[in-house]
């Protein structure tokens, strides 16, 4: 099996390139995409969305602690 070249990116990661974070309404830099620090959500009406992980994270604990109190 040939050894894959770390240079190449999935077509996930083209995707995501050129494209702006859901929540906070920034561009994904390089790192990000080549770390795949994103998720990928497609929503009901077809659209591509794309999250930074730590967007993610912090929607989350957020929502947590709203359900807490």
């Amino acid at each position: 099996m040939a050894k894959k070249n770390e240079n190449t990116l999935s077509a996930m990661q083209k995707k995501a390139a050129n494209k702006i974070c859901l929540i906070c309404d920034k561009e994904f830099t390089s790192e990000d995409i080549s770390q795949n620090l994103f998720i990928y959500v497609k929503a009901k009406s077809g659209k591509d969305n794309f999250i930074h992980n730590r967007c993610m994270k912090q929607e989350v604990r957020f929502g947590w602690e709203n359900r807490m109190i």
